[in-house]
């Protein structure tokens, strides 16, 4: 005969647990009751495939929040496009994280910050795994700060793309399908025309190629050839260094006599300089206008004018010598008595 349960253990179990439970809520959510957080929006143009609620958000690569929620739209125009994900930044991590304290929920903080350069982005937490987390830095230069809210319901945080997400893109628009046929297409070809090579007789052809070569090298020929040659390069040798060091005793020859000449030259340029201004002191002293050819030309004409007494008194001494004794007899005639 079965045994009848007795209530006050079944009570007890019970209460246990709810008390487990309880503890167990409490541990796995502490965090997020007894810190303060504050929720954010922000809009990302491309697809955030890789990017799950839960996922870290980072300040300059610091762990400070999770990730939400993803929308697909949410308080955006019509022809929005931008896909919506929800943050969440812990307050008491950037306080304990930084000694400086940065009031996030103030509007006008985060248009300070964002007018820095702060912008939101996408990063890849591991190329192989895929997963993505976002990523909050100051951006130089930033993207031009585009924000989505049709009315402020969020904070919002300018988003910027980035070259992961350009490599995502890219990646998923390639054709795996078609360029893996491509690739087997040119490995057939190449194998059909290796298969279609006459390998033995390129080996043979390669073979005795190189020995024609090294019994070209080897050969006396070539080696009296070479011997010759170096022979005349040093005869040309010994015949060009004495040729050289004649032109150069020649050039500095032509240097001097060419610095001379310079010289000669510049003497003669100062000789018809002063000879220049002589002819100009010369015809200073002959012009019309000059003063000493004025002199000159007076002089001339009293010497001419006392040549002319001279003569004249010569040919009156000459025609009455005694003039000199009894004096020049007055031509007057004398008064009637």
């Amino acid at each position: 005969m079965s045994k009848k349960a007795n209530p006050a253990t079944i009570g007890v179990f019970i209460c246990v647990a709810l008390v487990l439970g309880v503890g167990a809520i409490l541990l796995f959510s502490s965090a997020r009751l007894f810190s303060k957080t504050h929720k954010y929006i922000l809009y990302f143009d491309a697809s955030v495939l890789g990017l799950s609620p839960g996922a870290p958000v980072k300040f300059r690569g610091v762990t400070v929040g999770s990730v939400r929620e993803l929308l697909i739209r949410h308080n955006q125009h019509e022809r929005d496009t931008a896909m919506p994900v929800i943050v969440e930044l812990d307050e008491s991590v950037l306080k304990e994280k930084s000694d400086y304290v940065i009031n996030i929920s103030d509007k006008q903080v985060l248009k300070s910050m964002i007018d820095r350069g702060l912008r939101a982005t996408i990063e890849a937490q591991s190329i192989v795994t895929g997963l993505l987390y976002v990523e909050l830095e100051f951006r130089s230069p930033p993207a031009p700060a585009v924000f989505h809210q049709v009315r402020e319901e969020y904070l919002e945080i300018p988003t910027q793309q980035t070259k992961i997400q350009l490599l995502i893109e890219n990646i998923a628009d390639i054709d795996f399908k078609q360029l893996m046929g491509q690739m087997s297409a040119l490995a057939g070809n190449l194998q059909t025309n290796l298969s279609a090579l006459n390998m033995k007789d390129i080996n043979d052809g390669l073979t005795n190629l190189l020995v024609k070569l090294n019994q070209l090298v080897q050969s006396d020929d070539l080696t009296n050839a070479v011997i010759a040659l170096h022979k005349t390069l040093d005869k040309l040798s010994a015949r060009i260094d004495p040729l050289a060091d004649q032109a150069e005793g020649m050039l500095v020859d032509a240097r001097k006599a060419i610095g001379e000449a310079r010289e000669a030259i510049g003497d003669a340029k100062k000789s018809l300089a002063h000879f220049d201004d002589t002819l100009r002191s010369a015809q200073d002293l002959v012009a019309p206008q000059a003063s000493l050819r004025r002199d000159l030309s007076a002089t001339m004409q009293d010497i001419s004018e006392a040549a002319r007494s001279i003569t004249a008194l010569a040919d009156f001494l000459n025609r009455n010598p005694n003039a000199l004794l009894s004096g020049r007899k007055s031509s007057e005639p004398k008064p009637n008595k």
